[in-house]
């Protein structure tokens, strides 16, 4: 490995290669920190080699020292994840193979909650006798390839932390890799390798104007190419690109760049996966669900040499499916959906909310089914998180398992303080006071907004640093212009753990970003706040929620202006489920029964639907139709 004051990671790296790695070669750039000490520590060979701007460069000084048949290259940030040595001691005295690709599954957002998984296969793992070439992104398999001995694939896989949020702020890593690159293509402009790396240099630092230009550039360049010279990672600069556009708001750009990058690569489930969470944005829930289903019939990407989104065709399809039928309003269908996600992949928090939220409120049923597959740590702090918000009886015994196990977190706190909110003012102060934690300083300003008593929120809130902060400059903008709106992104949880409805029935319907969160919401202990907030009726969730609010107080005039209202949407099953009853309630049965025949065309999947077509509709059995047809000739 090379490294460069790494002091953050990389003892992580080096406990993980221990039983697996005969000798670890170290080639330092120019560590000022404890980098150095902490390599020693660890018995490691250190070579010093001034940095030349030449990422190649530093790599074969290392690989030239190596005295092992094999070469596994790994960097600082990243760490060898479970594995089973014998059997891959076996696999590399076997194989016949010259070069090894193993997956490298890099994080992306922020550390402790990351949004996504990136998977890209490489060859980190090929025998003695190749070098690197490249500056930057550098590349050995070319030399591996040049022997015409086979080429093996092993599941080994490396975490890679460094294009995590904090990561990437704390190196300015993109800085400097765009000097680095945007000389190499000065140097060589037809390198198309390189210019895709600078396209995803751009994303990945927000400026998405210059990344949509060079990417639209370069792809097209790319189509007049005959598809026998298209490179490999032809479907990345599709990627970037999509990304780019959506992010600049051009959605439609974005929808039509996604649907020919299907038509030409087929095989790349993500694609259709990426699809699919576009349309759902896009509020076009049918097609979502069409195009998930599809991407669970197809499977993880398999061919190419390329980065790939892990689950995109199981765990992660599953979990979108899951959000699409809970926008329909089938929490039956989403219910099934985000269970099978999990099953799939426990380690993923984000199902647990949704989860727990649409599952009848039974213990047992999650100590039984749920419980026992939460082996990661951060998936088990959010349930117990979630599970305390919900007030069950025993969630102390999970608190107190969570950090014996695994230590305090931010999950932990908002845990405990949703158990002392029943206890009441004193109990939280107490708290806030005794850990002096921001979070809980935050969630205690929360509370006392709640009760409505500024001073002490303030005091509270402004000990909580940044979103305390926030939540202040929110309760001044709202209360001083009819016209601000404000965001829940990065309090959503903290809210929901306090439940302060008084304050949110205030708050929530000038929520720009509402939409984003109507799920979580729905799925939440605050669900039933929802239905006591008069909407102002700019989405069609908005327009749903105010006519079922109407329809559950008998005023079935206004149920239907507001269903009327929400029809202009793409009609949903909440929709059509909310029109039976509205026929049902002035005895119109055939309306109700059409009414539910359309929406099993449109939906022929939904549970709800299926439900509620076998209420209004009689059941005969055939011997009672042949009684009644027999006295008729009679």
């Amino acid at each position: 490995m090379i490294v460069k004051n790494e002091e953050l990671t990389i003892r992580r790296c080096l406990e993980s290669l221990q039983g697996i790695a005969d000798e670890i070669i170290v080639v330092d750039t120019g560590s000022t920190d404890k980098t150095m000490e902490i390599v020693q520590s660890f018995g490691c060979t250190i070579i010093q080699h001034e940095w030349q701007n030449d990422f190649s460069s530093a790599r074969n000084a290392g690989i030239t020292q190596a005295k092992g048949d094999w070469i596994l290259v790994i960097d600082a940030d990243e760490f060898v994840e479970r594995l089973d040595r014998e059997k891959f001691f076996q696999f590399l005295k076997a194989t016949d193979a010259e070069g090894v690709f193993i997956t490298v599954n890099s994080l992306m957002g922020p550390l402790a909650h990351p949004s996504n998984i990136f998977a890209i296969r490489v060859m980190r793992l090929f025998r003695k006798g190749h070098l690197y070439s490249g500056a930057i992104h550098e590349q050995v398999a070319d030399s591996v390839f040049r022997t015409k001995r086979p080429i093996a694939k092993y599941d080994l896989i490396l975490t890679h932390l460094g294009y995590t949020n904090e990561f990437v702020a704390m190196r300015a890593k993109t800085k400097r890799n765009t000097q680095l690159i945007e000389q190499m293509i000065e140097e060589n402009p037809n390198d198309l390798f390189q210019i895709t790396n600078l396209m995803a240099e751009y994303s990945i630092s927000g400026q998405h104007t210059q990344c949509a230009t060079l990417s639209e550039k370069t792809w097209n360049r790319v189509k007049k190419m005959p598809t026998s010279e298209w490179p490999n990672f032809a479907p990345r600069m599709v990627s970037i690109l999509v990304a780019s556009l959506w992010e600049l708001g051009k959605r439609e750009e974005a929808l039509s760049y996604m649907q020919e990058g299907i038509r030409l690569f087929p095989w790349f489930t993500d694609f259709k996966k990426r699809y699919a969470d576009m349309l759902i944005l896009n509020s076009q829930f049918r097609a979502a669900i069409e195009t998930l289903m599809e991407c669970r019939k197809q499977g993880d990407t398999q061919l190419g040499l390329i980065e790939f989104l892990e689950g995109a065709g199981t765990y992660l399809a599953a979990y979108s499916l899951g959000v699409a039928w809970a926008h329909v309003g089938d929490e039956m269908n989403a219910r099934k959906w985000f269970l099978q996600s999990f099953f799939e992949n426990p380690a993923q928090d984000n199902t647990l909310l949704p989860i727990i939220g649409l599952l009848p409120k039974d213990p047992k049923l999650l100590r039984e089914f749920i419980e026992p597959r939460l082996y990661d740590p951060t998936a088990f702090a959010t349930y117990v998180e979630i599970y305390s918000g919900w007030n069950y009886e025993d969630a102390d015994r999970l608190i107190d398992q969570l950090e014996k196990k695994y230590g305090e977190s931010e999950a932990s706190h908002r845990a405990h303080m949703s158990l002392l909110r029943l206890e009441g003012t004193e109990a939280l102060h107490k708290r806030a006071q005794t850990v002096n934690y921001d979070i809980d300083w935050l969630l205690l300003g929360i509370h006392y907004l709640e009760l409505g008593d500024k001073e002490q929120a303030n005091y509270a809130l402004s000990r909580a640093k940044v979103r305390g902060e926030y939540l202040l400059k929110v309760m001044t903008s709202l209360e001083n212009s009819p016209d601000s709106t404000w965001g829940l992104h990065g309090v959503i949880r903290d809210l929901i753990a306090m439940n302060p409805t008084t304050l949110l029935q205030k708050w929530l319907p000038r929520a720009m970003d509402i939409e984003t969160f109507w799920i979580t919401l729905k799925c939440s202990p605050l669900k039933s706040m929802l239905e006591t907030i008069t909407w102002p009726g700019k989405t069609a969730h908005e327009c749903e929620q105010n006519a079922l609010n109407h329809f559950n107080q008998k005023n079935y005039r206004e149920a239907s202006k507001w269903l009327t209202r929400a029809q202009q949407f793409e009609k949903t099953v909440t929709q059509f489920l909310l029109e039976c009853d509205l026929a049902l309630a002035e005895n119109d049965l055939p309306k109700a029964r059409k009414t539910i025949f359309d929406g099993k065309k449109l939906y022929p999947d939904s549970e709800m639907l299926k439900i509620a077509s076998d209420q209004i509709h009689p059941k005969l059995n055939p011997l009672e139709i042949t009684q009644k047809l027999g006295s008729g000739m009679q």
